[in-house]
């Protein structure tokens, strides 16, 4: 979502910017994965999803402004049952207080239930707009009134915003937007045929100028080979006339190319065959 704020579907395909960003996210957590593995994953030719991701890794580092980073309102969540459970256990007095067990059983059937209410947010443009932590307080919210524990959310509410200092009426009215948004993204679930048409529709209208398999982008491709083996060309040429202008030998020459310096069976075996070739 935040590199089609930068960028149109039309001009980058959505299947492969999602692959990308699962193959970088795996790089950004220190868990790896090769593009065969990924290719087993989506059920594609392994060289074909090296060639996808390898070719659209930095578009997808420019559009995120190489900001990785990314917050998820998961981890917030967590927080708040860690707090909410040692809150009915220690907080709350006499009989209203709960014992470990059934504090902990509590906490676990909140979180499948707020789990699932941060799925539709996620859906939804909720966490352009909001703060993971003000999401995961409406999950939170959603999760106690499923739960039929309307009462032990206004005594828990209260005493958050006692330790934070946030405005009860601020508060309620992001939270309100917020449940909006779920709701919306709770809808946002279409069937696969229905997926297959719109993405049927969108390979007809994409921008030639990225689409790899049209000749528009095939003959770019080609001419920006053409100019990068034409500046490299130029730039040899350039280094020779200067080192005959100080006198430098060949092997002098060669120091400002690394290619010239591989070994010499190496280079047997390319002008090999390249004059095979010719």
């Amino acid at each position: 979502k935040r590199f089609y704020l930068k960028y149109s579907i039309l001009d980058y395909d959505p299947w492969t910017v999602m692959i990308t960003c699962v193959y970088l996210a795996c790089k950004v957590e220190n868990a790896y994965i090769s593009a065969e593995e990924l290719a087993k994953g989506v059920q594609q030719d392994a060289r074909i999803v090296e060639k996808i991701v390898l070719g659209s890794e930095m578009n997808l580092l420019q559009g995120l402004d190489f900001d990785l980073v990314v917050h998820t309102p998961y981890s917030a969540f967590d927080g708040f049952c860690f707090d909410l459970e040692n809150y009915v256990q220690e907080k709350l007095t006499g009989s209203e207080r709960w014992d470990h067990e059934k504090a902990e059983a509590f906490v676990e059937s909140l979180k499948r239930k707020g789990y699932q209410s941060i799925d539709a947010l996620l859906f939804s443009d909720g966490p352009l707009l909001y703060a993971p932590g003000l999401l995961a307080y409406a999950a939170l919210e959603m999760a106690l009134k499923s739960c039929d524990e309307g009462k032990m959310l206004g005594e828990y509410s209260l005493s958050l915003l006692e330790r934070t200092g946030i405005q009860s009426s601020q508060l309620a009215s992001n939270v309100e937007k917020i449940h909006k948004l779920g709701q919306k993204g709770s809808k946002s679930l279409i069937e696969e045929t229905t997926l297959k048409d719109i993405d049927r529709k969108l390979k007809l209208c994409r921008n030639p100028v990225y689409d790899p398999s049209s000749s528009t982008y095939k003959k770019q491709q080609a001419e920006k080979q053409k100019q990068k083996l034409q500046a490299k060309a130029n730039l040899k040429r350039s280094v020779a006339q200067d080192a005959q202008a100080l006198g430098l030998s060949e092997a002098d020459e060669d120091f400002f190319f690394t290619e010239n310096k591989q070994d010499p069976k190496r280079r047997k075996s390319k002008e090999s065959k390249e004059t095979t070739t010719t």
